[in-house]
């Protein structure tokens, strides 16, 4: 789940004027197709998550019980986010990975380093979670995520490792990558499409080393091509946060107004220190690149606003290389993922504050309410649907207009590829993950599952 600030229409001449390319839209923009409406693009299907935390998720049954929940909607794919952790003395660099975060009786954290059992146990339970998926024709999207393992509230998108350096005698690669492809390996068909992420949410490590991730790139192709998965169906990609990409600086700023106003001169500063070169190189070389999407918007919002975390992904990007821009990396054939979105109806950044209005839903889209359902922390007022609430009306709305985008009637700035909603904790409209639903109810929403599945159905 995303932090920080986000693009919205109070910030569109800030942008203007700075890159002299509109980042956000007031009242949205976009390419009418006159005489050229005839030329249909493809509809883009919005697709589940399975989000495995820790052991109790991974080694259970409940991740083959996420899958077998999200079968139960219309779509191809699935996108997977095993969440692991790091752990970090100070500032440091990464001491080591691991597993599971657990606390024991004095309210201590563990988290065991990993080691060639607990990498073997991972990639065992992974494939047989990807079984599951793939025995009912679904293709496997990943965005695998590190967390805080000393449960200091730190944010993956700042933290700097090299995937390919061995911390504890085991790299990121070693942890993650390799077992999740080997993993898929095991268990795809001819047809199975692979969406490799190689990490996500996680920015900071793109920028400080774009050589090391590169040179995951024919390493992993290699490997899922030993599996029967046909050469064209396997693609490799990176997820980063749609803001805040270098992840080095403006990470305690809120305002979005303040923070694309200072973006400019505080990258400026510290542009030096990064290979803007191998960043390049990087995306050229990747077949697609996605983003947390977590669009700000006002009550009332044109469909082509939907497009606004993009927008503000677009005007960090810009900066880094004049080759790079979302338009360049499309029209070079590279596609573009939001590899997370949602709407979590909260007013806090802790996971605690209700939203009171539409206004405050609208604004940050990535706050949310964390944890098990309850009707107390319920910010959509889900067990009374009889009674009319606004922030729920608006959250109708935010998915009307998002499938309204994703169907691409009209030609829009940006053409998404694929798109996977973050499925836990309020932001969870399907109730997929595990706690999502108690004996005080339910996040699953008739309305929205209903609409996703006509629209889905519509795709296929």
């Amino acid at each position: 789940m995303v932090r920080g600030i986000a693009c919205f229409s109070s910030v569109a001449a800030l942008i203007a004027f700075m890159l002299s390319a509109t980042a956000c839209r007031s009242k949205g923009r976009f390419s009418e197709v006159s005489e050229a409406n005839d030329l249909k693009l493809g509809a883009t299907e919005l697709s589940s998550s399975i989000i495995t935390v820790g052991d109790s998720d991974i080694l259970s049954d409940r991740c083959v019980q996420m899958v077998d929940r999200a079968t139960k909607f219309k779509q191809s794919k699935l996108m997977f986010v095993p969440t692991l952790f790091w752990v970090q003395t100070g500032e440091g660099p990464v001491d080591y990975y691991c597993y599971d975060r657990t606390y024991d009786n004095n309210g201590h954290v563990q988290c065991p380093a990993a080691t060639s059992d607990a990498i073997e146990r991972f990639r065992w339970a992974m494939q047989r979670c990807f079984q599951r998926a793939i025995d009912s024709n679904l293709s496997i999207a990943l965005s695998p995520h590190v967390d805080d393992g000393r449960g200091e509230g730190r944010w993956r998108n700042l933290l700097a490792f090299d995937p390919l350096e061995k911390r504890n005698g085991y790299s990121y690669a070693d942890v993650v990558l390799y077992p999740l492809a080997e993993a898929i390996r095991a268990v795809a068909k001819a047809e199975t499409k692979i969406y490799f992420g190689m990490q996500g949410e996680m920015s900071s490590t793109v920028f400080r080393y774009p050589q090391s991730w590169r040179r995951l790139i024919p390493d992993l192709r290699q490997r899922l091509s030993l599996s029967i998965a046909k050469p064209w169906n396997i693609h490799i990609g990176v997820n980063t946060n749609f803001n805040k990409i270098c992840g080095c600086v403006g990470a305690d700023i809120i305002d979005p107004a303040e923070f694309v106003a200072k973006y400019p001169a505080l990258w400026d500063q510290k542009k030096t220190e990064f290979d803007l070169t191998g960043i390049k190189d990087l995306y050229y070389e990747l077949d697609y690149f996605g983003i947390s999407s977590y669009p700000s918007l006002k009550p009332g919002f044109n469909t082509s606003d939907v497009q606004n975390a993009i927008y503000q992904f677009d005007f960090e990007l810009k900066l880094v290389h004049p080759e790079l821009s979302v338009q360049k990396l499309l029209a070079a054939g590279k596609k573009l993922h939001l590899s997370e979105y949602g709407i979590g109806g909260g007013a806090d950044q802790n996971g605690t504050v209700l939203a009171s209005n539409a206004e405050e839903a609208a604004k940050f889209p990535f706050f949310g309410i964390f944890g098990a359902y309850r009707k107390a922390t319920d910010p959509w007022r889900l067990y009374d649907t009889g009674t009319p609430y606004e922030p729920r009306a608006y959250m109708h709305y935010f998915y009307d207009k998002t499938l309204e985008f994703l169907r691409n009637d009209i030609q829009f700035e940006y053409t998404v590829d694929a798109a996977f909603l973050w499925n836990q904790g309020s932001w969870d409209i399907q109730a997929i993950y595990p706690e999502s639903t108690t004996w005080e109810g339910s996040f699953a929403d008739p309305y929205v599952i209903q609409k996703i599945n006509e629209h889905n159905s519509r795709v296929w």
